[in-house]
């Protein structure tokens, strides 16, 4: 099976993101290319993140393709330290995300 954008949607859940809030570390950058790079390629990329809390919940990038979940936003407005004092806060969980996905018309997993 080849990866195409006809059938294939990424899913990236990562604490860090394009937000400046969001680029604590390295990870921030490289994750940022990433998306931007698989949506301008054509691929629907969806970015679930910690960001910050002044913006949009979710917005649209990429022509639509790179679709961004500022999620957990009141994490933010603790500081910037706030990312690495909360371990996997409750909400970013691979099942709240596979629930927002599957309500979208997607999959989540091999089913």
């Amino acid at each position: 099976m080849n990866i195409s954008p006809d059938n294939t949607i990424f899913v990236v859940l990562s604490f860090e993101g394009p937000d400046a809030y969001s680029m604590a570390g390295g990870l921030g950058a490289r994750i940022t290319y990433l998306t931007q790079t698989l949506g301008t390629m054509g691929f629907e990329v969806h970015h679930f993140f910690i960001g910050d809390p002044h913006l949009d919940g979710i917005e649209a990038r990429e022509k639509g393709k790179l679709i961004l979940h500022r999620w957990c936003q009141w994490i933010r407005l603790k500081g910037i330290k706030a990312q690495f004092e909360y371990n996997k806060p409750d909400c970013i969980s691979k099942d709240k995300i596979c629930v927002y996905l599957q309500k979208k018309g997607g999959r989540c997993g091999k089913n």
